[in-house]
């Protein structure tokens, strides 16, 4: 499975399936965005990862998924930094949209 240039982004990343579920994406060449309400467990998890495949292809990102605004916000931010692909036009479109 190559997904080099693909972005994922997981809810739960910090711990269990989703750190599982993070390191096959990982493997594989994608990009991860980490979300968890955990803020310990998500920065841990970054700093494995980080070692393993690299600073540049992991964010975490603390997120209580329950929180519209706050998931908003992160897809947006995920978006721009992990994608780029997203011109500041676009982004502020984005950000309307979505609030």
């Amino acid at each position: 499975m190559a997904l080099s240039g693909k972005v994922a982004l997981l809810t739960g990343a910090g711990q269990g399936l989703g750190k599982g579920f993070s390191d096959i994406l990982l493997k594989n060449g994608a990009k991860v965005a980490l979300l968890d309400i955990n803020e310990t467990a998500g920065k841990n998890t970054k700093a494995d990862f980080d070692k393993e495949y690299g600073e540049d292809r992991i964010i975490f990102l603390t997120c209580d998924v329950t929180s519209d605004k706050q998931l908003k916000g992160n897809f947006i931010f995920i978006f721009v930094i992990l994608y780029q692909r997203c011109s500041a036009s676009l982004c502020i479109e984005m950000i309307e949209v979505m609030s």
